[in-house]
């Protein structure tokens, strides 16, 4: 365990950033984790939904983009939040997917990341903690960038 009295040099504000960003990673990777779960259960429900729709209302608009008297309305597939809501996907999706998934997933990361470099300095000596942040760095601005693309989308028009 890394406490002030086995890490030379360190203090105990340190130690408790450490404990604070790791167990919060911890945490928020949890969370993120169920959040993915159930966001892919919502997602696997929309077919069964759109059945359903089609099934108990033959005069549905799902039925009828079924059965091929109506096409989609191009507009619809400018989101994929509307094109999901329109198969009866929740409202509460969009809210679900733009703010809590990507800030749980988000904050997560960086504590992880600022858990792991507080943990490598405090515990290693400077060399040791010098090599692994040059492999740390780069890892980082990459995970950042395809972060980025991810959350702004991919430019698709």
């Amino acid at each position: 365990m890394i406490t002030p009295d086995n890490v030379p040099g360190a203090a105990d504000s340190s130690v408790a950033a450490l404990k604070f960003f790791t167990y919060s990673a911890i945490i928020l990777n949890l969370t993120g984790t169920f959040i993915c779960l159930i966001t892919i259960k919502m997602c696997t429900d929309v077919p069964h939904r759109a059945q359903q729709a089609v099934l108990l209302n033959p005069n549905s608009w799902a039925a009828k983009i079924a059965d091929g008297t109506q096409a989609l309305p191009p507009g619809i597939l400018i989101s994929h939040h509307a094109l999901l809501e329109a198969f009866g996907m929740s409202k509460k999706y969009r809210w679900i997917d733009t703010i809590v998934f990507s800030s749980i997933i988000i904050f997560g990361f960086f504590y992880t990341i600022i858990s792991v470099v507080l943990w490598v300095w405090l515990s290693s000596s400077y060399v040791s903690a010098g090599a692994v942040m040059i492999t740390a760095v780069p890892a980082f601005f990459a995970a950042i960038y395809v972060l980025c693309v991810g959350v702004l989308g991919q430019g698709w028009q």
